[in-house]
């Protein structure tokens, strides 16, 4: 596992712990060695969804279809980590904030 992937794991068992200050640092590090917003990290498809639908409607089908499009084509490409990749072309996709 590379460092960037592992950090990345870390950084969602220290959320599940709930130290935030902690947190904070260990996502500034992500995103500082990853070149990735480190909001990122926090997301997941379920809770963008559960946001969308909340406040953004008028986005809810085109997140999806283009997530459905890049997971399916991350996977026939056999690249790793096909969802957290197709989450990133989503949010991107979207404008997300």
């Amino acid at each position: 596992m590379d460092i960037i992937k592992k950090l990345g794991q870390i950084c969602k068992d220290i959320k599940e712990l709930e130290d935030a200050s902690l947190l904070d640092k260990a996502l500034c590090a992500y995103a500082a060695i990853s070149n990735k917003d480190k909001t990122n990290i926090e997301l997941s498809y379920t809770s963008v969804m559960r946001e969308l639908r909340k406040n953004q409607t008028q986005n809810v089908r085109k997140f999806q279809e283009k997530f459905k499009e890049v997971f399916e084509k991350a996977l026939d490409e056999d690249l790793e980590d096909p969802e957290e990749i197709a989450l990133t072309s989503a949010l991107k996709y979207i404008h997300w904030k």
